[in-house]
This record gives structure tokens, sequence and C-alpha cells, in this order.
């Protein structure tokens, strides 16, 4: 768990993505989706909810990208705010 030494504001993060994804067909599925991190207060905590908005399931990349998703954020984004390393590559 990540805890916070203060808080400032609830803050948002947002972009509309640019993608180049190698592994498909269609390299630029990604295009004009949007990443989204929100950053919130909770219980003397922070908690950050992410969104990838436009990474629907009738697309070619959503089970592989979704699992992905799963790794990078509760694992590599956690050891990167909690110990200062990430974890870019799942470990097998």
């Amino acid at each position: 768990m990540v805890t916070s030494v203060f808080f400032i504001a609830a803050m948002s993060i947002c972009g509309t993505t640019k993608s180049k994804l190698n592994f498909l067909k269609d390299k630029h599925e990604w295009d004009n989706t949007k990443i989204v991190f929100k950053i919130l207060e909770q219980d003397d905590c922070s908690l950050i909810t992410f969104t990838h908005v436009g990474l629907l399931p009738g697309i070619a990349c959503y089970k592989d990208c979704s699992n992905a998703w799963r790794h990078y954020l509760p694992e590599s984004l956690s050891g990167l705010l909690t110990e200062g390393k990430g974890r870019p590559e799942p470990i097998t």
C-alpha cells in the first residue's frame, strides 16, 4: 500500500495516445484513445485509478493489453512508488 505524507489536491492526468503497436496488423490501434490517471486521497492514503478510454473488447489487442495494464499498474508502478524500482517486464 502506498501512503502519502501530505496531500495537495485531487488530480487527474489525461493524454491522447499515438501508438505503434508492432505486434498488431493495425499498428495504430490505440491512436486517439485516452489514458486517464486520477489520484485521490482515501483514508490517509493515495488512491490511483486508471482508465484506458477506447481500449474495447472488439479491438485486436484488448486481451493482451488489458492483461498488461494489470501488470504495469499494481506491480510495476506500485514498486516504482514504494521501492524506487518498477518492473517494466512481467516476471515469468
